[in-house]
């Protein structure tokens, strides 16, 4: 899979993408920079290294429930009102998980003073859920006092995590907590026997809110807040006769620190986590050696350099080898972490009247025992003792600080061995600069530019609404798999820790305290591959780091000194904007922002706050009818009717679809959303065998789906060929507001299909057979609105009864002057139609759901093949009342062949046309009450009418496909990853039997767990099932070629194609030096690859599942023209396997 991948990547940056660097400068400018080398395979390698983590089969959902409120209580034995605590209890609950595990946490905010609240999960890449990240109007608006909020994601890294508040500086009042998620297996875990968890933070006797109040103005010189003490694991020690000038109880008998037992020959690994507000620590275990196996979630190589000592910064985690063999039972060590005084400075007139009352160290005890440590039941953490100080005890001697060997933090390397890239794309010039203000108010920024929040739609729902991004929030726009290098100087006498959303970065330069800015002609980089998402700059130095632009989103870089944080020292990146409708806002997020009256879209949509479910039933089962005047016993039909009831909703509406399969003949089905995405619910996509189980007769299945695009859809069995019996029905999803809904009045829906006096069964036997040469079975007739003709004389050849009285077709009544959208749907099992109104120009505004740009070239008439579908703009303004137009559909006969022994003995007798009315009345026509959509009526032909001359079929001005634009004005990729090349093949199989095929490998399903289930228990897809792996957020470009003598119509499910190139009739293969691609963002999901031709198309790879490629000849894709994309498996596991689908598979013993 990583060669396949790295293959791939030169396409990703082409040499001129890479002598196109930017700079950022240090005034915010964009500049030019000129390299001259190109990109090495060697040095692309780091980009295939995204979390390389061993998922587990089987996920679990780990569920907590946080319930914020203040409480009292004495953590260094001074006692306060003011902790903000979870549940209670302070510190926060420790969440332990699995890689894979998805995490569910319940917020309820009940401070109360009325506080908002966010949750951060502090280093957590929220890889598709960049809403779940926290921060307070960056990615989300925050929770309300009295509101709920539940965080859900899957956990894609292990390491050592914490949680904290994102909303100013409401962390450091105790609103944080511990998160570990471990592998499957863990990587070291064969190297240690238990786990010891330690936490350091600075404590604050006044509240945030009165150390923000104070900070925040210009008496503080922007000086922080000085703590009042240092604590370990939520308890420490402050001097009591300095609480008691404070007028504050102080108990020096409440002053506990935490013990550890230990047994003698173990080995612990030590998880560390600094998640102060400001300070840094020394930190070491007396007599002990440390050896590092991990850097902020980043697993190290083995045999990293031992030592006895870290310098840990606010933000940062470590995690060490600790072996218990220096000790035996009864002795003691102690646990010490000595404060940084660079980052301590204080002025006169501080929130902290006594800063010289901190303490420069907090200690626990390392206690040798030989009886079994408590833990907590099925963790590895033990679960340490608190108790008081006692002065008379006596421990190890510790080592002096000058003396301890410090942890050599740029020669660690990384676990997966990769190194920084070589190159970069962009880069960014940081200044941290502390001015004052307006106000006279000392901020600390970078450039100058204290990033500033307003109240409202928070970024990341800018970002995906197409938005403006106010300058305020210092937004910098990179592009997906660009390398950015992020320079960071720091005149100023304190260190910073700085710290990355969204991503690892790689530390490709640090100077030393006193270094001055960086200077490439004295400053050596080092590509080593030491990657973090927190890392300290020094006093007085600089810093270069580098990361990979994979992650779509808004992602802050800010100091993890939370005061200078809240005083503006922070910056957006906003992370591929081309992909921002790949994002979609969780129901959550719009919940949270609605409650302060914000509206935030999902995928470029504008959702309603309010969105409702839309339910229906079908039952299913077989009906006798005759809709083309020739009874057939074989019509299966939705609750009795054909066709199936239309579907209407508004995005954002929840599509609930309750399925009761009553077949007669004990059938299984499923229902295909043809053409909606299934972001996120990829199991509701409906293929048999690939996102679903079939559903059994006498079952039930429940769809249920958010309704994320607009446009005209329709759905269809996806079992074989049933749906060429009637079992389909159009579905139409209007936007709030519906971006041409003033152009026009009312809708007009119209759909045209082949259909068959044989059944299914009846076609797919004769089909799959060697006596049908791979000849489709015949059409009998073709339907408008499902309705036809047959002539009769041929129906008493083959014994059939046909009624002439019975045969209809569709009359639309419209009025004078008013403008109609018309909705057209192909729902064919084979044949492709010209369309036209007589007399009447057609606009188009939509092609597949795709909106389409204002003023496009309006046309007579349109090719559409099966599956496609189309809205016109129609002006009523050719006719008065009385008048009467056909609405004429043509078979192309370039789609029709047939073969000697057809089972339809008469192919010949297929009228060419089947045609419908458009009646001008001054009567208002019928509509289904709060439609748009005007209901036909159906007449018995007649003869004898006449209509308005219509045009031949040679005289009509077609819709020049190739030339739309569509809405959004996206253009097309113009550059690939992964290219598939596919040629359309007919070769017999071992019985005889021509088959259709893309490379002549005839795609095959196997009666057992469908390819979605395969993926996301980790299963091996076979190769059968033509699967084509591709990376998440890659650009693949697919080739077809079509050498046979029909055309074909292509369709992709899950998502968008751009049509980069399609050839003519007889064309011949794609040949690049004779073909050009256009690149001008014309996007569909079904298109027409000609006869003897051929097509290119572009997909992003953005929705991670099993998405079906195929040919949307029912029967070509029956026979095996089809191949799945298997996209981002590497995201698997954040794909969840509803109920339903679950539940559908058990009744055949399969069990995802």
């Amino acid at each position: 899979m990583i060669l396949g991948v790295i293959s791939s990547l030169p396409s990703l940056f082409t040499q001129a993408d890479i002598l196109k660097h930017h700079i950022i400068n240090s005034s915010g400018k964009l500049e030019k920079m000129q390299l001259t080398s190109k990109v090495s395979l060697h040095s692309l390698q780091v980009l295939v290294a995204l979390a390389s983590i061993s998922l587990p089969v089987h996920s679990k959902t780990v569920r907590h429930t946080f319930e914020i409120s203040y409480i009292s209580g004495n953590p260094d034995g001074v006692w306060t009102n003011s902790i903000l605590c979870i549940n209670g209890k302070f510190p926060g609950p420790t969440i332990e998980a699995e890689v894979g595990d998805v995490l569910e946490v319940t917020v309820i905010n009940n401070i109360h003073d009325g506080q908002n609240v966010t949750i951060h999960w502090h280093g957590l890449h929220q890889r598709g859920t960049p809403f779940e990240d926290g921060p307070s109007q960056i990615t989300q608006c925050p929770l309300k006092h009295g509101s709920t909020q539940v965080y859900t994601f899957p956990l894609l890294q292990t390491g050592t995590y914490w949680y904290h508040s994102h909303v100013n500086s409401q962390y450091t009042e105790g609103l944080w907590g511990s998160l570990i998620i471990r592998g499957t297996p863990e990587i070291w875990q064969a190297h240690y026997d238990e786990e010891i968890l330690i936490t350091l933070n600075d404590w604050y006797h006044t509240s945030a809110e009165e150390n923000e109040h104070w900070f925040l103005r210009p008496e503080s010189f922007g000086a922080p807040p000085f703590p009042f003490s240092v604590l370990m694991n939520g308890v420490g020690r402050y001097p009591c006769d300095y609480g008691i000038l404070q007028g504050r109880y102080c108990d020096p008998y409440s002053q506990k620190r935490p013990v550890f037992k230990v047994q003698h020959g173990k080995t612990y690994r030590i998880r560390l986590i600094n998640v102060s507000g400001w300070v840094a620590f020394n930190f070491t275990i007396s007599g002990h050696v440390l050896n590092p196996i991990e850097v902020d979630g980043v697993d190290l190589a083995p045999n990293q350099p031992s030592h006895n000592a870290v310098y840990i910064g606010a933000g940062q985690r470590y995690s060490f080898l600790v072996r218990a063999d220096v000790g035996v039972n009864g002795d003691e060590f102690l646990i010490r972490a000595n404060l940084r005084r660079e980052f301590l400075f204080t002025r006169p007139g501080n929130i902290n009247p006594y800063p010289e009352a901190l303490m420069d160290e907090v200690t626990g005890v390392i206690q040798y025992s030989d009886s079994e440590p408590v833990k907590a039941r099925d963790s590895l953490l033990l679960q340490p003792t608190f108790e008081s100080f006692d002065y008379s005890r006596t421990y190890q001697p510790g080592e002096s600080w000058s003396i301890l060997h410090f942890l050599p933090e740029m020669n660690l390397r990384p676990y997966d061995g990769a190194p920084a890239p070589e190159y970069f794309n962009t880069q960014v010039a940081l200044q941290i600069t502390f001015e004052n203000d307006a106000a006279g108010i000392r901020r600390g920024s970078f450039n100058g530019k204290p990033f500033h929040l307003t109240m409202g739609k928070p970024i990341l729902g800018k970002y995906v609404d197409g938005t403006g991004i106010p300058e305020d929030a210092f937004p910098i726009y990179i592009h997906y798999g660009s390398v950015v290098q992020v320079i960071v100087n720091n005149p100023e006498a304190g260190p910073h820790p700085l710290h990355l959303h969204g991503h690892y970065f790689w530390v490709v330069g640090m100077g030393q305290s006193g270094e001055g800015s960086y200077d490439p002609t004295r400053h050596q980089l080092n590509l080593g591959g030491f990657k973090r998402d927190t890392v300290l700059i020094k006093e007085r130095s600089w810093l270069v780091i580098r990361f990979l632009a994979d992650n779509p989103g808004v992602w802050t870089l800010h100091c993890h000194i939370d005061w200078h944080n809240l005083s503006g020292m922070a910056m957006t990146f906003v992370e591929a904007p081309e992909m921002a409708s790949s994002i979609s806002a969780p129901l959550e997020a719009k919940k949270v922002c609605a409650d302060h009256n914000v509206l935030v879209a999902l995928a470029l949509l504008s959702l309603p706050v309010h969105s409702k479910t839309v339910k229906h039933t079908f039952e299913v089962s077989y009906f006798s009818g005759l809709p083309d005047g020739v009874w057939v016993n074989n019509i299966l039909c939705i609750n009795g009717k054909f066709p199936g009831p239309t579907i209407e909703a508004e995005v954002g509406d929840v599509l609930e679809v309750t399925v009761i399969n009553k077949i007669q003949d004990g059938q299984n089905v499923t229902i295909h959303w043809h053409g909606l995405h299934q972001r996120g619910t990829q199991f509701q996509d409906g293929p048999s065998q690939i996102t679903q189980c079939p559903l059994k007769h006498g079952s039930t299945q429940v769809y249920t789906f958010p309704l994320l695009q607009p446009g005209t859809f329709w759905y269809h069995s996806h079992v074989n060929s049933q749906y060429t019996e009637g079992l389909w029905g159009s579905m139409i999803v209007r936007g709030t507001p519906e971006i041409w809904q003033e152009l026009y009045d009312e809708e007009l829906l119209i759909t045209l299909n082949d259909w068959y006096h044989s059944t299914a069964k009846e076609n797919e036997e004769w089909f799959m057979s060697a006596k049908s040469g791979g000849a489709p079975p015949f059409p009998s007739s073709v339907l408008m609105n499902g309705v036809g003709r047959y002539p009769c004389g041929y129906s008493i050849l083959q014994r059939r009864l046909c009624s002439p009285y019975s045969q209809k077709r569709p009359v639309f009544k419209v009025q004078p002057g008013k403008t109609y959208r018309l909705r057209l749907i192909n729902v064919s099992g084979w044949v492709a139609f010209n369309f036209t109104v007589s007399g009447h120009i057609l606009t188009p505004i939509e092609v597949d759901s795709v909106d389409l740009a204002a003023n496009q070239a309006p046309h007579h008439a349109v090719y559409i093949g099966a599956g496609q579908r189309y809205s016109f703009l129609l002006r009523a303004d050719a006719g008065v009342e009385g008048d009467e137009f056909l609405i004429r559909a043509n078979l192309r006969r370039e789609f029709l062949f047939t073969k000697p022994g057809n089972i339809n003995p008469y192919p010949e007798v297929v009228i060419d046309e089947v045609t419908g009315v458009l009646r001008y009345s001054d009567s208002k026509p019928a509509k289904v009450r709060g439609s748009l959509l005007l209901q036909p009526s159906f007449e018995t032909f007649d003869y004898s009418r006449t209509y308005i001359q219509a045009e031949t079929w040679s005289s009509l001005e077609f819709l020049p496909e190739m030339s739309l634009t569509p809405y959004d004005g996206v253009p097309t990729p113009s550059h690939y990853d992964t290219e598939v090349l596919l040629q359309i093949v007919f070769q017999n199989d071992d019985q005889g039997f021509r088959r259709g095929s893309f490379n002549g490998k005839p795609f095959q399903l196997t009666r057992e767990k469908p390819i979605l289930g395969k993926l996301v228990n980790g299963i091996p897809i076979p190769v059968d099932s033509m699967p084509v792996y591709t990376q998440y957020g890659s650009v693949v470009q697919v080739i077809i070629n079509n050498p046979e003598a029909g055309p074909h119509p292509i369709h992709l499910h899950g998502h968008y194609f751009w049509v980069v190139g399609r050839g003519q009739s007889g064309d011949g293969s794609y040949n690049e030096t004779l073909h050009q691609l256009s690149l001008s963002g014309y996007k569909r999901d079904t298109v027409l690859v000609k006869e003897k031709s051929w097509l290119a198309l572009r997909f992003l790879a953005d929705n991670p599942g099993v998405w079906l490629m195929h040919c949307h000849i029912d029967w070509h894709n029956l026979s095996g023209m089809a191949m799945v994309f298997v996209e981002a498996p590497e995201l698997a596991s954040t794909i969840k396997v509803p109920l339903e689908a679950k539940k559908v598979c058990a009744d055949h013993n399969v069990f995802i």
